[in-house]
C-alpha cells in the first residue's frame, strides 16, 4: 500500500511540476506577437476586397464561423459580430484604403486575447497577392505557451486564407 501511495505521490508531483514549468515558460513568452501569411488568390484586388469586407456573406465561405452580423459603427468605424463554435467576437475596422489595405481589430475586452489583422492586396498575374499580418496579444500565459509551441501563431491566419482562396475559386 505504501508503494502505491509513493507512486501516486510521485505521479501527482510530476504533473504539478510539469504544470509549473509550462506556466513559467508561458510567463517568459511575450504577450504580443506578429505573424504573417501570404498567398495569391484568384480575382482582382477589388473582387477580393468585396469578399473580405462583405460581412453578410462571411458565413457562406468561412469555415470557422456560423454567422456574421453587421453592427452599428464603433468609434466611427464599420463593425460586425462573428459567432461560431468558439463563441462570439466583435470586430471593427481600424484602417481602410480600398481596395489595397484593410486593418481590423477585436473590440471585445476580457477575451484573454486581442489585436489587429492587416490585409494587404496587390495585383499579381493571375490574381491578387493577399498578405495578412496579425499583431496579436495573448494575456493568459498558458494560452501563450499553447499558441507558440502547439498551435502556431499562423494557424487562424492560414484557416482564413485557405477559406478565402476556396471562395475566390468559385
Amino acid at each position: 500500500m505504501r508503494r502505491v501511495a509513493r507512486v501516486l505521490g510521485w505521479t501527482v508531483g510530476g504533473i504539478v511540476a510539469l504544470g509549473l514549468v509550462a506556466l513559467g515558460i508561458g510567463y517568459l513568452l511575450p504577450v504580443g506577437h506578429s505573424a504573417t501569411v501570404s498567398n495569391v488568390v484568384l480575382g482582382t484586388p477589388q473582387e477580393v476586397w468585396d469578399v473580405i469586407t462583405g460581412v453578410e456573406e462571411f458565413d457562406s465561405w468561412r469555415t470557422d464561423i456560423d454567422r456574421a452580423v453587421r453592427l452599428d459603427a464603433i468609434d466611427g468605424w464599420p463593425a460586425w459580430r462573428e459567432e461560431g463554435p468558439s463563441g462570439a467576437m466583435t470586430f471593427a475596422m481600424a484602417g481602410v484604403e480600398p481596395p489595397t489595405r484593410l486593418v481590423t481589430r477585436i473590440v471585445d475586452e476580457g477575451l484573454g486575447f486581442g489585436g489587429t489583422w492587416t490585409y494587404e492586396l496587390a495585383p499579381e498575374p493571375g490574381g491578387t497577392q493577399v498578405t495578412i499580418t496579425e499583431n496579436g496579444l495573448i494575456y493568459n500565459p498558458v494560452f501563450r505557451l499553447v499558441a507558440r509551441f502547439f498551435i502556431g501563431y499562423e494557424s487562424t491566419l492560414n484557416t482564413y486564407l485557405d477559406a478565402l482562396e476556396a471562395r475566390m475559386q468559385r
